[in-house]
């Protein structure tokens, strides 16, 4: 092994090794997460397990120390787990185990959405928000010490002062009471000449903060064994939606507020969204409150359902199916029906390309238009131009009809609209030679023949102009799209007897005038029966 390939199998072992460290300490990376802007504190404590979501955000994400908590940050602390806030005056809040908290701030004063759990301050001196299921309360903490409790039900907290002054509402709190005062007999012995003497009996309370004397014993308190937890078995209601079905018209930035009415016990919700009554390939979303901002990527129809979910897990059964169906603005073609001729000159001439101008509607917030073409009205393989304004040119390469819509779309490449109804371009090759007109007694007869007499059938038509050089072709088929000819024939003259043979049934004619150079568009179809007895 060379000295280059050593040095090589070195480093590459330096770079997996620091990898590895870093993944095994995620704090290293995100330990500064979260925004400074807008921030009311960080914390600087965490014990066990510490979550941390954003408004913007839809998953919760593990919090560190050093993580800044801003406007609208929700705070989850599991079980045996616990947090410390600095915020930015420098004091200090304390999040207790088994809690979640919003974070918001209301005329510049920090607001607590506590939503069950324990929250603790130590020695502030500012004004605080407490919000409880939209109610709020003004709370004044003038160099003051208190403790906020709430289980999850609406209504039912508890503010406890340890210290300090504190108004609720302009109303002062009264400070938390000591507890039973025991009394304890505590002998203090003096040695003079190895007589024990009693000198005093000194009766203990128990204050929230005691400061005893260096020179006392302290009995301690005998505390009774703490009864066994029965766990609670936890039942969730399902979910109803308060929003109600509904049509509406999808453009460009459409929300849709979906609400629905609170469950008692749950922690969370989860909302199924779905194109689908189904609900096949659903996404979940996780929603801490009881209302979400839908924000449709197209339009079409949406389906939802919502459950309720506590944090151990459990799950309630979905609400019923929400639909909001969401239909695209119209866009309207300003000419269905677009005509135009093109005069050749003989039977070989391909014919010319030629432009059409169409335009449409306009659609508010529309980007740019697409256009899709065809000469098949299925639009099996179209042809698609863009434009940015409500008009284009279709270029067509030779005569025959085309086929043409048009869609909106937004800056992101988003649909925005409806596909406008097809538009057609006729475009015909014609000659310069008038096509013949019929005899209009003749374009419908019925002829009878004994079998083994011969038959004779005039057919006739009229020219507008007279022309020497002119001849013309008549051709015979038994269907009218006359894709087999049953006869052919040439004549100069303006009429024609067929006296050939002919089996019984329905024939169709037609005829057209020809020159050496060029000939007309062929005539209306004629149509004559033959009967014949045996």
């Amino acid at each position: 092994m060379s000295k280059l390939d050593r040095r090589l199998i070195v480093i590459c072992l330096i770079c997996i090794g620091g990898v590895s460290y870093l993944i095994s300490h995620p704090e290293l990376i995100t330990s500064g997460q979260g925004e400074e802007k807008d921030s009311i504190g960080q914390v600087i404590k965490v014990t066990s397990d510490i979550r941390r979501k954003s408004k913007q955000e839809y998953f919760w994400e593990k919090a560190y120390e050093n993580t800044y908590v801003s406007k609208n940050d929700t705070i989850y602390t599991g079980a045996q787990s616990s947090a410390e806030i600095k915020l930015n005056d420098g004091k200090v809040l304390q999040i207790s185990q088994n809690s979640l908290i919003r974070f918001t701030t209301i005329n510049k004063n920090i607001s607590i959405d506590l939503a069950f759990g324990q929250v603790a301050a130590t020695g502030v001196d500012k004004t605080f928000i407490i919000t409880d299921c939209g109610k709020q309360y003004t709370v004044d903490a003038k160099d003051a010490s208190f403790q906020l409790t709430k289980n999850k039900d609406c209504g039912n907290f508890d503010l406890k002062v340890s210290k300090g002054t504190v108004l609720m509402n302009k109303k002062p709190v009264q400070k938390a009471t000591p507890k039973r005062v025991e009394a304890k007999n505590i002998l203090v012995e003096t040695q003079e000449e190895n007589k024990i003497q009693i000198t005093k009996l000194v009766q203990l309370a128990k204050p929230i903060e005691p400061v005893l004397p260096s020179e006392v014993t302290v009995v301690p308190d005998m505390q009774p064994a703490p009864a066994p937890v029965v766990e609670e078995k936890i039942v969730l209601d399902n979910p109803r939606f308060v929003t109600q079905s509904k049509k509406m018209l999808f453009k460009d930035g459409v929300r849709q507020h979906l609400e629905w009415q609170s469950v008692p016990k749950a922690d969370f919700y989860t909302l199924e969204t779905a194109d689908n009554e189904q609900f096949l390939d659903a996404q979940a979303t996780k929603v801490i409150d009881t209302h979400y901002d839908f924000q449709p990527p197209k339009g079409g129809d949406y389906y939802f359902k919502v459950k309720a979910v506590s944090m151990s897990g459990v799950e309630s059964n979905p609400s019923q199916a929400l639909q909001i169906a969401l239909t695209y603005p119209s866009i309207q073609l300003k000419n269905k029906l677009i005509t135009a001729q093109y005069k050749a000159k003989s039977s070989k001439d391909p014919g010319q390309r030629k432009n059409f101008n169409v335009g449409w509607t306009t659609v508010d917030s529309a980007d740019k238009y697409v256009v899709e073409v065809d000469r098949d009205p299925r639009f099996s393989k179209p042809m698609t131009l863009v434009s940015r304004t409500p008009s284009s040119v279709i270029p067509v390469a030779k005569p025959g009809n085309v086929h043409y819509r048009v869609s909106a779309y937004d800056k992101t490449g988003r649909k925005i609209s409806s596909t406008s109804s097809p538009g057609e371009i006729d475009y015909r090759k014609v000659f310069n030679m008038a096509q013949p007109v019929l005899e209009h007694s003749l374009k419908n007869m019925s002829y009878y023949f004994q079998k083994d007499f011969a038959q004779y059938i005039w057919l006739k038509w009229n020219s507008p102009s007279a022309d020497d050089r002119k001849k013309y072709r008549l051709e015979l088929s038994k269907t009218p799209d006359f894709k087999q000819i049953s006869s052919a024939f040439a004549t100069t003259d303006r009429k024609f007897l067929i006296k050939n043979k002919l089996d019984r049934g329905e024939y169709f004619w037609r005829v057209r005038s020809e020159n050496e150079s060029q000939f007309s568009d062929w005539s209306d179809l004629g149509r004559f029966k033959i009967t014949t007895r045996n």
